[in-house]
């Protein structure tokens, strides 16, 4: 074949599963030139595109398939917390090994005096994140005064949505009292607490501080090690900005830009951050409408908005329709008549509409709030697409799946928090259906996976694990009839992940003319006892025909 014709590469000899089709379909080859696909077949047809300089790729057995997709994760919080102290009662792997276990109040004071004893320099910040109080109790600001009246300390709740700090950190950050009475709703000065919208009027310093360039350009370097652990080759920020969109912009690109980060970056522009800005969904849309304007093949955007309705499950602050066992209901992240202004206008304008949502409380006000203004409005090109969708009742399953409206769940919200809020916070019957995805795999709701990282490790196949297996922390299995098929978890990874962030036609399955972005594994998910779907090695990503193999 002539050299201009020959493919750059050929993959045989394993398990090649495209994700094409209602069921796992295999190709015994794959050809590939200039970053895209350019044959998928046998392996007999597929050596007709051979040159003298194609090289070709004999997989040994091993599984290849579309690289994975997380549709909503958080760069600015990752690149913040991986520099930072994991102080959590779950294991998380990262790139400086593993953290270290904390269950209970006992050994989270504990570890925190080992930390403030462990720093030899005596003004250092200590910043932790992962308190849950579930497992590590009720704290204050008394306490960690305790632990040290000099030493600013910060606890960054596991949520990402809640900040407490000590006497000397609030003294640090030139927070005052009078700050705290900016926002009397979202926080409280006599126990250093600081939550929702308050962290962007009330801490704001401290977000800056977070912020800081040095410590976040080193924090993106860690997260792509992450992604690329996790066999992640297209991931895509659910509101950007989060905190300041020049600054997260440019170390965003600074990082995603290089050669060596293998994947590509995609960001939903965020209303909760703009719309306090220019007051209106039409400003908020005439903004957004130049700025989708000025990506690129790397680091692009996706033409959706996202806007928040209640707050983080992590929190227990997502709007319930009937109250937590200690009778308190939880908080609105933006205000309905916000929510609706929002929607109303993109709607209108025809862009898809990501909405956070984790309650059945505020699931009933948002699923209100679609009903008017579709009715208004009918024939709008928008798709509806629901992020973490953390417990809801049947009735607003069937609601949603009538609707035409998608969902992109966290499955690791139950493997984590089922057994907790069992005991504390919601009660058994209903915290056995957090995540409850197989209703919506019963009712064809369209459904991708996420991590939203850190609120699960950026590892698909965990989430295809937990989804599928529907076991929790404590080991047990509540509500099995809310595990999904294993074809339907891989494709929340794959294709459904890819048509959620409109990238359908790009990735998510293997075929021609879409990107040459593959994961290579060990073992062959669809042949394997579902309980050692997590545990499948990760060996090697390839992102638009260039191969970067996984550091074991």
């Amino acid at each position: 074949m002539a050299a201009a014709d020959a493919a750059d590469a050929i993959y045989y000899g394993g398990d090649i599963i495209t994700m094409e089709g209602d069921s796992a379909t295999y190709a015994e080859a794959v050809a590939i030139k200039d970053g895209t696909i350019v044959f998928v077949g046998t392996k007999t047809d597929a050596e007709k595109m051979q040159g003298d300089s194609t090289t070709m790729n004999d997989l040994k057995g091993k599984t290849m398939m579309p690289g994975f997709i997380d549709p909503h994760i958080h760069p600015s919080i990752a690149a913040s917390i991986l520099p930072m102290e994991i102080v959590s009662a779950m294991e998380w792997n990262t790139p400086n090994g593993k953290s270290i276990v904390v269950k209970d109040h006992a050994a989270f004071i504990t570890r925190l005096k080992e930390l403030d004893k462990s720093y030899t320099d005596p003004n250092k910040v200590l910043i932790t994140w992962g308190y849950f109080k579930p497992y590590h109790g009720s704290i204050s600001k008394d306490e960690l005064n305790a632990v040290s009246k000099t030493r600013p300390i910060v606890i960054w709740q596991r949520s990402c949505h809640e900040f407490y700090l000590n006497d000397a950190a609030l003294k640090y950050f030139k927070i005052t009292e009078a700050d705290f009475k900016k926002m009397p709703a979202y926080c409280n000065y006599k126990e250093g607490h600081v939550f929702e919208a308050g962290l962007f009027v009330v801490t704001k310093s401290l977000l800056d501080y977070i912020g800081d360039p040095k410590m976040f350009a080193k924090g993106l370097a860690l997260m792509t090690e992450v992604i690329h652990k996790g066999g992640l080759t297209t991931v895509c920020e659910q509101g950007f900005p989060q905190i300041d969109l020049g600054m997260e912009l440019t170390m965003n690109g600074a990082e995603i830009n290089k050669a060596t980060t293998p994947y590509r970056f995609l960001m939903v522009p965020n209303a909760m951050n703009l719309y306090p800005k220019f007051k209106s969904g039409n400003k908020v849309l005439a903004f957004c409408d130049s700025l989708i304007k000025t990506g690129n093949d790397k680091i692009d955007y996706v033409k959706a908005i996202k806007f928040y309705v209640d707050g983080a499950i992590f929190s227990q602050l997502m709007i319930m329709g009937q109250p937590y066992e200690d009778q308190h209901s939880g908080e609105w992240m933006m205000q309905p008549k916000e929510q609706e202004d929002v929607f109303n206008t993109f709607w209108k304008a025809g862009w898809d509409i990501h909405i956070h949502v984790n309650g059945d409380g505020g699931l009933d006000t948002l699923l209100a709030i679609i009903n008017r203004v579709k009715t208004a409005t009918p024939n709008s090109t928008s798709h509806i697409i629901l992020e973490h969708y953390g417990y809801a009742r049947p009735d607003q399953h069937a609601k949603v799946a009538a609707a035409g409206i998608w969902v992109s769940n966290n499955p690791y919200y139950y493997y984590e928090l089922s057994a907790p809020y069992s005991k504390e916070g919601l009660g058994l019957a209903r915290a056995s259906y957090i995540s409850s995805v197989g209703s919506l795999e019963k009712l064809q709701v369209p459904l991708s996976f996420h991590s939203d990282y850190f609120m699960a490790p950026a590892e698909p196949l965990l989430l295809v694990w937990s989804a599928v297996t529907r076991i929790n922390s404590n080991g047990d299995m509540l509500a099995p009839e809310e595990k999904v098929s294993l074809w339907t978890a891989m494709k929340a990874v794959t294709i459904e992940a890819a048509k959620s962030i409109q990238r359908e036609n790009e990735i998510g399955t293997i075929a021609v003319n879409k990107k040459a972005d593959f994961v290579l594994l060990a073992e062959n998910p669809f042949k394997i006892d579902p309980v050692k779907i997590k545990d499948i090695k990760i060996l090697e990503t390839v992102f638009e025909g260039k191969s970067f193999p996984v550091q074991q």
